[in-house]
């Protein structure tokens, strides 16, 4: 599951391409007229603002996700890979995520012993927690990351 520390990271990263690529020399910009070149800015923004998006929908939807972690040696070789497969649902009308399989395998029955606990918990929970709860939520996704304040070196 990529996170929203994993968004901000693509997004840091996406930037920084996309200015280092503005700024080669493959990258040829007439001086005299910039208008139809896109501002690292907007682009970035513009990606920053799907993301909101995304994760927005991502709290009234139901869908499976499937995250692979690969792990490297040092020479760049497979050392190994998880890949867990998971089912959100809503309960109550708040995401609820699910293991439906690790590494190919269904849950251990402590794992499914865990979810069912932490499924049981939240049917039980009270409109005002719940309430709580989604306020929390979508503090924490609102601003999966800023164009405010990044610095981009132009070119001169």
């Amino acid at each position: 599951m990529m996170r929203i520390g994993a968004h901000r990271t693509v997004i840091i990263v996406l930037a920084a391409s996309f200015t280092l690529f503005a700024q080669s020399d493959e990258f040829p910009v007439n001086s005299e007229d910039h208008s139809s070149v896109p501002d690292i800015r907007q682009i970035v923004e513009s990606s920053i603002a799907a993301t909101q998006r995304h994760w927005q929908a991502r709290l009234h939807s139901t869908y499976v996700e499937r995250d692979e972690d690969k792990h490297l040696d040092l020479a760049g070789r497979l050392k190994s890979e998880d890949v867990d497969v998971s089912r959100t649902i809503l309960v109550n009308g708040v995401p609820f995520e699910q293991l439906v399989e690790r590494n190919g395998k269904p849950p251990s029955v402590e794992e499914e012993r865990k979810q069912k606990e932490k499924l049981d918990k939240l049917k039980r929970e009270t409109p005002e927690e719940r309430a709580e709860q989604l306020r929390r939520r979508r503090r924490h996704v609102a601003r999966p990351g800023s164009a405010q304040g990044l610095r981009l070196p132009t070119r001169g």
